[in-house]
């Protein structure tokens, strides 16, 4: 399958690894940069015990305006839910 395919989806939902490290927000990004090109909404989410505290990582969002959000539940539940960075069966 092609990444092109995805684009007929047009509500997305990018999900990190929990207590995302800087390689899986990047990735999200870029996924979610190309899907608004496609004129898809992609929003990046993340779950876990704990919010993002590394300054580094938080200097780097705030840095490229990234919008991530941390949740508990996927709600409204999404036409195509994407795993970015993530470990099978984790």
């Amino acid at each position: 399958m092609k990444l092109s395919e995805l684009t007929g989806f047009k509500n997305i939902i990018l999900q990190t690894h929990n207590i995302p490290d800087a390689d899986t927000v990047s990735c999200a990004f870029v996924l979610q940069k190309f899907f608004e090109r496609h004129n898809c909404k992609a929003k990046i989410i993340y779950g876990g015990p704990a919010k993002i505290t590394k300054p580094s990582l938080i200097m780097f969002i705030e840095a490229l305006g990234i919008e991530i959000e941390k949740v508990s539940d996927i709600i409204p539940e999404p036409e195509l839910l994407i795993t970015v960075d993530c470990q099978y069966g984790a």
